[in-house]
């Protein structure tokens, strides 16, 4: 799995999301002078970070990233399961 980052941009969400689930990345630092070409452009079409690539997977925009982790790796308890509703009764 690999994170395209720059940082101090919204790809800190999702970098974030992996550290505290613990889920091995490869973080890849981003030349944010290189987003307008092409080779880049191929994983996000508007030259932007964060994007996430998962084998044959290709996501981009931080908040799509952040639902397909918490999805994929919903065992690590980073948000509660889909039709619960506060499971640890915390406020």
């Amino acid at each position: 799995m690999k994170l395209y980052y720059f940082p101090k941009t919204r790809a800190m969400r999702p970098r974030w999301c992996l550290e505290e689930m613990g889920i091995p990345y490869e973080l890849v630092r981003v030349d944010i002078t290189q987003t307008d070409k092409q080779e880049y452009q191929k994983l996000h079409p508007h030259g932007k970070v964060p994007v996430l690539v998962d084998e044959d997977v290709t996501i981009f925009e931080s908040a799509a990233i952040c639902a397909y982790l918490t999805d994929k790796y919903s065992d690590k308890g980073l948000i509660p399961a889909p039709g619960t509703s506060n499971p640890q009764g915390l406020c």
